[in-house]
């Protein structure tokens, strides 16, 4: 009877221990100090919703606690980004995944994906096939897009990998529609003048366009798309990578904690009018009306992408010819330093 409650104690307190040390692993590492000198950064945006992570952390002073001063330089497209991504002039950047980066990559011009920004999944469906309202009701199906006339931002970017899938539930490739490249504010423009027939939009455009009466929203990518929609990545410079190891790694803690007040912010009872207002801040879009009307941005909240998405992307560029040699993705995307921010800040 003794063994047995001696054995009944060893495994309680082998127990305990388990607890104990998974509770640790799981905990946030104790407070940082800043680094010792103010390192300045560069972060290369062009100014959409999916810059909420970077927006909050700017505006809540996440990047000062960690000894980080951000410049946000603009940019029309994301392709214009990454000559000074490459040189080094850009620390940072979002993009979309595109032939333009793999090429990059392929040319050993070093950079590196390493965060989210921006996925499209269940409950965010912020990317959306939008049908011109005045003949939304007769296309019924996938395949009803044939002889379509349809705006994409390029193609080269993950709604055009998006609209190929969509395509392909119709029995239809891209051969069976012509596609129109247009910025988003533009599309708004053809789908009110109808010199398009359907628009792959993102948040706000999807609103603005329900708000204006010019188009539908049909089907959200979330609704057809086999995984996560890898829409937008943080990209680092492997300039910055090499000359400021520390600073790469304290900028994603900020960036990450930003990007997580944003998807608390969308939860039930969380400050949304606070988010609002530092993109209002921000953004071009101004109409606080119109956030309230907009699907959420999804994100991750480890940082990490979805691998299979960047992977369908390349795929289809590949189909398509449009990239000729397919890139490692292991080369690619580098996970090292939201792996670091999750250490500091724990994991969700």
């Amino acid at each position: 009877m003794k063994s047995k409650q001696i054995c009944s104690k060893l495994a309680r307190m082998c127990l305990s221990g388990l607890v104990f040390a998974a509770m640790v692993s799981a905990a946030p590492a104790a407070d940082r100090k800043p680094l010792s000198s103010v390192v300045k950064l560069k972060v290369g945006a062009i100014s959409v919703l999916s810059d909420a992570g970077l927006l909050i952390g700017i505006e809540r002073g996440y990047f000062k606690q960690e000894g980080l001063d951000i410049e946000i330089i603009g940019f029309k497209s994301g392709p214009q980004i990454i000559p000074p991504l490459a040189t080094g002039e850009v620390q940072i950047s979002g993009l979309s995944v595109s032939p333009a980066f793999f090429n990059a990559v392929q040319r050993d011009i070093a950079m590196r994906i390493v965060a989210d920004k921006g996925q499209v999944f269940k409950g965010a469906g912020w990317a959306a096939l939008v049908i011109r309202k005045d003949i939304a009701d007769k296309i019924k199906d996938f395949k009803d897009l044939k002889g379509l006339k349809i705006a994409v931002p390029a193609r080269g970017v993950s709604t055009f990998t998006q609209l190929g899938t969509a395509l392909k539930l119709g029995g239809l490739t891209v051969d069976d529609v012509e596609i129109v490249q247009l910025g988003f504010p533009n599309m708004i423009a053809a789908l009110t003048n109808k010199g398009v027939d359907a628009a792959m939009l993102i948040e706000p455009f999807v609103a603005l366009a329900s708000v204006k009466k010019v188009g539908v929203r049909w089907k959200g990518v979330d609704e057809f798309f086999p995984h996560t929609g890898q829409n937008g990545v943080v990209v680092y410079s492997e300039k910055f990578v090499k000359d400021q190891p520390e600073a790469a790694k304290r900028w994603m803690i900020a960036y990450l904690k930003g990007v997580r007040d944003y998807i608390d912010s969308q939860k039930a009872g969380g400050d949304k009018e606070a988010v609002i207002d530092i993109l209002t801040k921000y953004t071009p879009v101004k109409n606080r009306k119109l956030y309230k009307r907009m699907a959420p941005i999804g994100f991750n909240p480890n940082g990490r992408v979805d691998v299979n998405s960047v992977k369908a992307d390349q795929d289809w560029y590949l189909e398509l010819g449009i990239q000729k040699t397919a890139v490692d993705l292991n080369i690619a995307i580098d996970n090292q330093y939201v792996d670091y921010a999750v250490s500091q800040l724990g994991k969700r």
